[in-house]
């Protein structure tokens, strides 16, 4: 718990700041002395509505003159939705941020059932505008699983326009922006936030997870307005605002009396919003941005600001919430996140100050490493959902947002729970150019056998492995197996791996007859055979032909400044230059060779000792 002070006096000297302190005014010749105690100050960090999905976990707010809009309107939140609705293998009816349903329309009832005005998120989080003909959307996915996401929509009736924002960005190329989809439908009814307020019989489309900072606009906001203020609380005295819920307890902040009902198993939370700066005390990151990556064992630069008529005492940056890792008696704190773990964490910053002011911001970021922060050793196998911690884009690429498996991990890899598989666990649901990336370290530089468990029903795609970004496989296919569950091994050999510490990456290259590349569950790399031309090491003390370096291709077994092979004998796929000369020991020389070029070889060596190097050579010059 932190502890602030709170008092009348602004102005005065501070005397002791042990568990309270003196204050000390001169006022007309006369000493005032106010003696103040600490209390306590909670951290204070972003409020929630957490809506566990029930038909009727909603809040509600009733009918008001402000909440009844025509022509244009403005609707945002922050959300985060924890899983889809599924109906017949898609999310059909969507995740309801706020809506204003139409359920009696003057006893005739031509609109009963419409939605006067609505946020909702349709299948896999395409954000989407309620209108009362049907919705305005994204037909892509823009919110993630288990990700706190910024949405906004502007409708303006009379010249026929809709607009998206995503996380304060404009997001083109949105279905049905047309007139009547773009018409508001004006009705004194209440307000739904995460679902329908009429208890709606047919089905289920209540928001599943939690939402944050509520704000409907009778006014279209202008790009601008949405870029500066998405990310930071409102006053409330903001013009064009109807109703404004940031569920600090239930009150409409706008002034305009929307108090909100709780129903159900709705309930008010705390969570932190990474991007939402909260509070009186403005609080914002210079470093690291959101989003920001590191790599193990990077240090994290961190510098954060705070800023407040009324000054700032303390300020604090903690890991998850709750890890402190710097703190500062000032308004601005810098300091290092030293041996940051593997994994994607939550940095928090929180000020207060001796009035009572207070204000946090956060920020996501990833240190990308091995998952459970060890690099597997190869010789050996990596389960296929053990890949590396990092975000979409750092150590996996997934097409769609969310798991659609639902297990183990909360990012966007699809993982299935399979109890045939060898940890549980296994990737599906997967199309071409999706990957997954995995340090490893590499105990010995070698030729290896690379098997991979997969399984599908029907005819499969194809994969490859790369390996720091170079193909090292070619194209696999995943066969028929029979089942999902039905695992096989698809083997090949004479893959090529350098020593030490590389990234390994499992790329999907095209889809089967399944519409997926199929289920995989595991890859193993076994062997690590010599690389010795040949495959035998030649035996020292001996002789060693120069052009009969170690297979394994450019940066493995020899580096050639040019491309080809300029002397066009011998090993001609090669880059090293090589030229047939009979007067060679082997008929064939190492030739046009410059500054920084070098061969590899591996040697059988048959005692430790000193020994002489002869090499045979010859110049013209």
């Amino acid at each position: 718990m932190q502890v602030g002070y709170r008092c009348a006096l602004r102005s005065a000297t501070i005397v002791d700041l042990e568990k309270g302190f003196v204050m000390i005014k001169k006022v007309a010749g006369i000493m005032l002395v106010l003696v103040c105690f600490s209390i306590p100050l909670s951290a204070d960090v972003n409020k929630v509505i957490n809506c566990p999905g029930g038909q009727m976990d909603i809040a509600t707010a009733p009918a008001s003159p402000s909440l009844n809009i025509d022509n244009e309107i403005t609707i945002e939140a922050w959300v985060r939705p924890t899983a889809w609705r599924q109906w017949g293998g898609r999310e059909e009816y969507g995740l309801t941020v706020c809506n204003k349903l139409i359920f009696q329309d003057g006893g005739g009832a031509p609109n009963q059932g419409k939605t006067n005005y609505g946020l909702k998120l349709e299948r896999d989080g395409r954000p989407a505008y309620q209108a009362y003909v049907g919705p305005i959307g994204k037909d892509s996915p823009q919110t993630p699983l288990n990700t706190w996401t910024h949405v906004a929509f502007t409708i303006k009736e009379s010249t026929g326009t809709a607009r998206l924002y995503v996380n304060g960005s404009e997001v083109t190329g949105l279905y049905y922006v047309a007139s009547p989809y773009t018409a508001i439908l004006a009705d004194d009814s209440p307000l739904g936030i995460g679902g329908w307020w009429n208890n709606w019989p047919y089905n289920n489309n209540a928001f599943i997870g939690q939402i944050a900072e509520v704000r409907i606009w009778n006014v279209a906001r202008t790009p601008a307005q949405i870029a500066a203020n998405y990310s930071k609380t409102l006053t409330g005295n903001e013009s064009g605002l109807a109703g404004y819920w940031d569920f600090d307890g239930l009150t409409d902040k706008s002034g305009n009396g929307n108090t909100l009902t709780l129903n159900g198993a709705a309930s008010l939370q705390s969570m932190d919003i990474p991007g939402l700066s909260r509070g009186g005390i403005n609080v914002s990151f210079t470093t690291p941005a959101n989003g920001a990556s590191f790599t193990v064992p990077d240090n994290v630069p961190i510098s954060v600001t705070a800023a407040h008529s009324n000054g700032v005492t303390l300020l604090q940056v903690f890991e998850g919430g709750t890890n402190l890792i710097g703190s500062s008696a000032s308004s601005n704190l810098v300091t290092t996140w030293p041996g940051a773990p593997a994994g994607n964490h939550i940095l928090v910053a929180r000020a207060t100050n001796a009035f009572g002011d207070a204000g946090s911001s956060s920020v996501n970021i990833s240190i990308r490493g091995a998952y459970g922060g060890v690099a597997p050793n190869i010789p050996g196998s990596i389960e296929m959902e053990n890949y590396d911690y990092g975000f979409s884009g750092q150590s996996y690429s997934d097409s769609a947002p969310g798991n659609d498996g639902g297990a183990y991990r909360s990012d966007d890899v699809d993982i299935a729970g399979d109890s045939a598989a060898n940890n549980g666990q296994c990737v599906g649901w997967n199309v071409a150019g999706e990957w997954m990336e995995y340090t490893v370290n590499i105990v010995s530089s070698g030729v290896y056998t690379l098997r991979t468990r997969v399984a599908s029903l029907g005819s499969g795609g194809t994969f490859r492995m790369r390996v720091d970004g170079t193909d090292a496989t070619g194209t696999m296919q995943v066969p028929n197996t029979g089942g999902w569950s039905s695992w096989t091994d698809v083997t090949k050999e004479g893959v090529i791996l350098p020593v030490g510490v590389h990234t390994v990456r499992v790329e999907m290259v095209s889809i089967g007859g399944t519409g997926n590349i199929g289920a995989l569950d595991s890859f193993n790399l076994s062997g690590g055979g010599t690389l010795a031309y040949g495959g035998t090491a030649p035996a020292l003390p001996g002789l060693v032909n120069v052009e009969k370096f170690d297979i394994g291709g450019s940066g493995i077994s020899y580096s050639d400044t040019t491309g080809g092979n300029a002397g066009g004998a011998y090993r001609t796929s090669e880059s090293v230059d090589i030229a047939a000369d009979g007067t060679a020991s082997n008929g064939y020389v190492v030739g046009w060779t410059t500054a920084g070029e070098w061969m590899n070889y591996s040697v059988n060596i048959a005692s430790a000792g000193t020994y002489t190097v002869a090499a045979r050579v010859a110049s013209l010059g």
